[in-house]
């Protein structure tokens, strides 16, 4: 039975390429999966990859239940790699799969996502998934928004956000680029290594810093619940859950205020008083 279904979609004058995937709960059975996955690759249009993939990336992506096999993740993983997919922004909820158990045997896990290749994400920078509540399956609903970036002519500029080197990891993400190897010499070796630079960030800001305002506006939730909580009476756990959420709050509140900085700065250069 085949996992996947893939066609060519119009919206307006622009196509892409959707890939609809309902996965084996087997993981030998999956890998027909991932062996047709890499055979659809394309490097050149924009193509998004959606569905039920009956695994998970690594055990961050669920709460309770066993963990799952290091060797199913890898699978996963090495083909979202082989294919160029990244995960598109997700809003809200991040767990898309209850098992429906009571008591301490429930679990959630992300099993369905939406992933995306860097031609999409050029093309569609803003756009981002939700997971709707869930009715009578076990699974949550997706909803897709396709928003399109406008530009006149040429390419998306490169655009540095000077929130990012307030991240550990983007010095990291930098410089595994630059150190891939090349075949080409002198400055044209530079000028490609300058190239893959300039991309890279752009799907790593994606998947670490995602929508600013909603990272804050779901902290600030998250700190009136708990903060709801330990009015009602003090608990160690909830009392270090509040800390730590407050000084993730802080963390994310400068990098807006950071971000914010920046484009004043810009349209105070481009505009003037």
């Amino acid at each position: 039975m085949n996992q996947s279904i893939s066609g060519w979609f119009r919206m307006g004058v622009d196509k892409i390429l959707v890939s609809f995937i309902y996965a084996k709960c087997i993981s030998m059975e999956r890998r027909g999966l991932w062996q047709n996955l890499a055979s659809v690759v394309d490097n050149e249009s924009p193509w998004i990859v959606v569905g039920d993939f009956n695994i998970i990336r690594d055990d961050s992506e669920r709460v309770g239940g066993n963990p799952r096999p290091i060797s199913s993740m890898d699978d996963f993983n090495n083909c979202l790699d082989y294919c160029g997919l990244l995960d598109l922004q997700v809003v809200g909820c991040r767990l898309s799969w209850c098992n429906g158990h009571e008591g301490q045997t429930r679990s959630w896990a992300r099993l369905d996502r939406a992933l995306v290749n860097i031609q999409f994400t050029n093309q569609y920078p803003s756009a981002f998934f939700e997971y709707l509540k869930k009715k009578t399956s076990d699974h949550c609903p997706m909803l897709i928004s396709f928003k399109k970036h406008v530009v006149s002519y040429g390419p998306h500029p490169f655009r540095f956000q000077n929130m990012w080197t307030t991240h550990a990891d983007f010095k990291t993400c930098v410089e595994d680029v630059w150190k891939e190897p090349s075949p080409a010499l002198d400055l044209l070796r530079l000028a490609k290594k300058q190239e893959k630079t300039k991309i890279a960030p752009r799907p790593w800001n994606q998947q670490v810093f995602g929508h600013v305002g909603q990272n804050i506006k779901e902290l600030e939730e998250k700190l009136e619940v708990l903060e709801s909580r330990l009015q009602g009476g003090h608990d160690q756990d909830v009392e270090t859950d509040f800390l730590v959420t407050k000084l993730e709050l802080d963390i994310w509140e400068q990098r807006e205020e950071t971000r914010l900085a920046q484009l004043a700065k810009k349209k105070w250069l481009t505009e003037g008083d």
